[in-house]
């Protein structure tokens, strides 16, 4: 009986370690540069450093579906600084597509990183880290009507790049406490093994 009992729990917490746990709070991480020809905003400024962190669940709930873009809410301890200097942000949604994904931040700013991939699908990737173009849209300025702007005028630019990390959950705590008893097991079995054969 302990015999089985220990081989089932050497085998669960194999299984443990081959396949780790994927769904929980996933931890997404970037720093960067804004280039000269940044614009200067709440959240943006010419050649200035910029981080930010947030964390949320994956698989994701989106909020809403357009096509092939995937808004989620429900995003918590995020985190912004701007040359250092720590900004009080509110993150109202991430978007997700299959090009990169973008923030949106309280003040209508968004910015938008391309690269690769990163959860599209609703799963965020991880554990992954990526090179991404920035690109920033501001809500428009005050137009007087009779005014046309150009369209080409209405397409962004890229105004500076990013390194971005997402680091997955770790096991839960189940899972936890299946480990250590597998391991608890295999060691007493090992034990038991030892003083038989001496």
């Amino acid at each position: 009986m302990f015999r089985a009992l220990s081989l089932l729990a050497t085998a669960a917490a194999g299984a443990l370690l081959a396949f780790p746990t994927c769904a929980g709070t996933v931890m997404v991480q970037g720093l960067g540069l804004f280039s000269a020809t940044a614009p200067s905003t709440a959240h943006v400024a010419p050649n200035e450093s910029f981080t930010f962190s947030f964390d949320l669940q994956s698989p994701v709930t989106p909020s809403t579906q357009q096509g092939a873009d995937l808004f989620v809410t429900g995003i918590t301890d995020c985190a912004y600084t701007l040359g250092g200097v720590s900004q009080a942000v509110t993150l109202d949604s991430v978007e997700f597509d299959p090009d990169g994904f973008a923030l949106s931040f309280g003040d209508q700013t968004k910015l938008e990183f391309v690269g690769a991939d990163l959860g599209s699908d609703g799963t965020v990737q991880t554990p992954t880290w990526g090179s991404y173009a920035v690109f920033v849209l501001t809500p428009p300025p005050h137009v007087v009507p009779s005014i046309r702007m150009p369209s080409a005028a209405l397409a962004p630019q890229q105004i500076g790049t990013a390194m971005v990390v997402t680091t997955g959950p770790g096991p839960e705590p189940a899972s936890w406490a299946l480990l250590i008893a597998g391991f608890g097991a295999t060691g007493a079995a090992l034990r038991r093994r030892r003083a038989v054969l001496a």
